[in-house]
């Protein structure tokens, strides 16, 4: 098992990596840096908001859980 801050690190880290790399990518089709950005930003703010309805969507389902004892 590894720490909270660990896992918060690996998080973050991921998070700049994909961030960088949709710029790049998006860059790499318009050719314009500005908009590039401002697409990566509205890209990860909906993917953010959506990660999170998915996750407490799934935390109401059960499939998947074992009860402690």
């Amino acid at each position: 098992m590894e720490s909270q801050l660990r896992s918060l690190v690996k998080t973050v880290t991921f998070r700049i990596v994909a961030v960088l790399g949709t710029i790049a990518l998006i860059w790499t089709i318009t050719g314009n840096i500005e908009e590039s950005t401002e697409i990566t930003i509205a890209v990860h703010v909906l993917l953010t908001v959506l990660y999170f309805a998915n996750e407490r969507v799934w935390n109401k389902i059960d499939w998947g859980r074992t009860r402690r004892l």
